[in-house]
């Protein structure tokens, strides 16, 4: 993993939301279009009508389908989609003021611009938005919340409870100032989840059951911190009436109502502060979690093997597992058809009664409740297993998609057609880094590789090309000498290639795919010496780590992988919180040095472990000697 040092790991997340969000999609050479399908009482799928759609249809602007979009929330009857410029775009219904035109009124059925700040001009510099069932967030590059729509519960944080058809400002915690330092937002249906760079969590609106976490019942129109959470959170998500924090030891706290399973605790009661997600089975505690999103009683996770799992309302199959029984613990996600675990996955979202996945292939599969068309299969029946949401007029999968999104309170759901997202960053000895971008399921030149100034401001793209043949997943780059070298993988990381771009301006090399050592995935590239290594891993917990190296980059187009060293277990403690290894060879009698989890500086052992000539793994203090910043998760989050 290329790393860039910070000063804290939590400000990796930062960087990630502002640069993945603006900066990848800014530049991206194929603009993302979204299509819709499901409900449209109120024009929410943007298509110009008010006709449900069991198949997808386009998205329209003013001038045709709606393009440059990055990323897209449902609303109860409205959507808000972010555009690459850092401009807000609304449509559905309006009788709340939730599309932010300055007023109320009839439904609009195609996208229309969000007004500025008390409506002047138009809202821009936005990094993500949300929507909750009849109001709309949206999180600006400087940190701060706007939000406008209906208000009666305090939604809106602005300290009132009336409706605003134009963005108001979300206040500082218990009323006081402006809310600041935000890096993620979410919405249930009348209440505001929001993330700090500290890993802290606050939240407004509505408190029924004890929604907010502060403690109380009360609603609040104005941010409360959210109690109890026990360390930083990395992630949230909120449900109906209750909510979620990804925690940075990968496991899952909720709280809030929880009659139904939703808090995946193994009871069936509500709590006001937050509890732990039990593991398949109920036994131990949910780890190894990558990403949440909460329907409108249902919770879904992705884990970090690429399957999800679902807990909650499974009245209309919402969780996929072939069932409609509910579930107080998390049961796995089904593939297709039923039987097995649904693999490869890399998105994922929730509506009020179903949930969809985004598949690494760039497709989309859904399944639960049917009767407004929502699932895309062009089928009207509510599905216990996941089915393949099809292409625009059928007759095959809908294809080269990025993101997928629905809401707590929709019944309808957006696909958004392939956008580069950032995966990793190198920084060269001139001060440039360069970004490595992706567009999963993109026909061609899905790979984009930019630099970017110190600034910050002066960027350009220095290549857009295919990955090797076989292997169509970006996972690392490094910068060595005067080339980048960027490693691919297959879908079950057992296949690898190199492709080398020299920095001089040279042509590009891209080798054909190899096997790795059997039983092992690829994880990360390394360069610390004069050789690239390539660490591997043996997947699930307990698996050893290996490295190998890379002595011959393209000799004769195919990779030459040197003899393999396997790190003994036992690793460290918590296994699957683990997401890498960065090699550190002969350095103090050091090896290799794994990290985790977001963690802020100065707060005692950090996200490091080490594996030294003892055989043994331990814990590396923030700081220590020889090891310093860099190794702390500056870096961009992997796809």
């Amino acid at each position: 993993m290329a790393v860039t040092q910070a000063n804290s790991c939590i400000r990796g997340l930062v960087l990630s939301l502002v640069l993945s969000a603006a900066l990848g999609a800014s530049a991206s050479a194929a603009p993302g279009n979204l299509f819709s399908f499901g409900s449209n009482d109120w024009g929410q799928l943007g298509d110009g009508s008010q006709t449900n759609r069991s198949l997808p249809v386009a998205v329209l602007g003013s001038g045709g389908p709606l393009s440059s979009i990055v990323q897209v929330a449902c609303g109860g009857y409205h959507a808000v989609a972010l555009a690459a410029d850092g401009s807000v775009w609304t449509w559905g219904q309006n009788g709340y003021g939730q599309l932010g035109l300055g007023g109320t009124g009839a439904p609009a059925t195609q996208a229309t611009q969000v007004h500025g700040v008390g409506g002047g001009g138009f809202l821009t510099d936005v990094v993500q938005v949300a929507a909750g069932w009849a109001f709309s967030v949206a999180l600006r590059r400087d940190g701060t919340v706007v939000t406008w729509g209906i208000g009666s519960q305090g939604q809106l944080g602005d300290g009132g409870t009336a409706n605003q058809s134009a963005p108001v400002v979300v206040n500082g915690i218990g009323g006081t100032g402006t809310l600041g330092d935000v890096v993620a937002i979410a919405c249930g249906e009348f209440h505001v989840i929001a993330l700090r760079a500290d890993g802290t969590v606050v939240s407004w609106g509505q408190d029924s059951y004890g929604v907010l976490g502060d403690g109380g019942s009360a609603n609040r129109s104005f941010p409360v911190s959210v109690l109890g959470l026990g360390g930083p959170a990395t992630a949230v998500a909120a449900s109906s009436v209750h909510s979620m924090a990804l925690m940075n030891d990968h496991t899952v706290k909720t709280w809030g109502y929880g009659l139904h399973g939703e808090l995946g605790n193994g009871s069936a009661s509500n709590s006001m502060s937050p509890v732990q997600v039990l593991a398949v089975g109920g036994s131990g505690m949910l780890s190894n979690v990558t990403a949440i999103f909460g329907g409108l009683t249902h919770c879904l996770a992705l884990l970090g093997d690429g399957t999800m799992v679902a807990w909650g309302t499974n009245s209309a199959g919402q969780l996929g597992d072939n069932s409609s029984t509910d579930r107080s613990t998390p049961v796995p996600v089904q593939a297709v058809g039923g039987g097995g675990h649904l693999a490869s996955v890399v998105g994922i979202a929730a509506g009020s009664s179903h949930s969809l996945a985004l598949l690494r292939d760039g497709t989309a599969v859904a399944w639960g409740a049917a009767s407004s068309g929502q699932l895309g299969d062009g089928q009207g029946s509510n599905r216990l297993v996941p089915v393949v949401v099809q292409q625009v007029g059928g007759g095959g999968a809908l294809s080269s998609l990025s993101h997928v999104s629905s809401g707590p309170s929709s019944n309808s759901s957006i696909a958004l057609a392939a956008t580069y997202r950032a995966v990793d960053h190198a920084v060269g000895n001139d001060g440039l880094s360069r970004i490595l971008y992706w567009a999963p399921g993109a026909g061609s030149n899905s790979i984009r590789i930019d630099t970017l100034a110190a600034s910050g401001q002066t960027k350009s793209t220095v290549a857009t090309f295919d990955p090797p043949a076989g292997t169509p997943r970006p996972i690392d780059m490094v910068l060595a000498d005067t080339d980048l070298i960027l490693l691919f993988a297959d879908s079950a990381g057992s296949l690898v290639s190199v492709a080398v771009l020299p920095e001089s301006g040279g042509s590009l090399v891209r080798t054909l795919p190899t096997p790795i050592p059997s039983g092992f995935e690829a994880m990360n590239l390394d360069h610390m010496g004069p050789l690239p290594i390539l660490w591997m891993r043996v997947p699930g917990a307990g698996g050893n780590v290996s490295a190998c190296t890379i002595p011959g980059i393209a000799k004769g187009f195919t990779l030459e992988l040197g003899p393999v060293e396997t790190l003994d277990n036992p690793l460290p403690n918590p296994v699957l919180g683990w997401r890498g290894a960065v090699g550190r060879m002969g350095s103090g009698g050091v090896k290799a040095v794994l990290y985790n989890t977001y963690q802020a500086s100065g707060s005692g052992p950090c996200c490091l472990a080490s594996y030294t000539s003892a055989t043994t793994w331990s814990a590396i203090p923030f700081g220590a000697p020889g090891v310093g910043t860099d190794f702390c998760l500056g870096t961009f989050n992997h796809a």
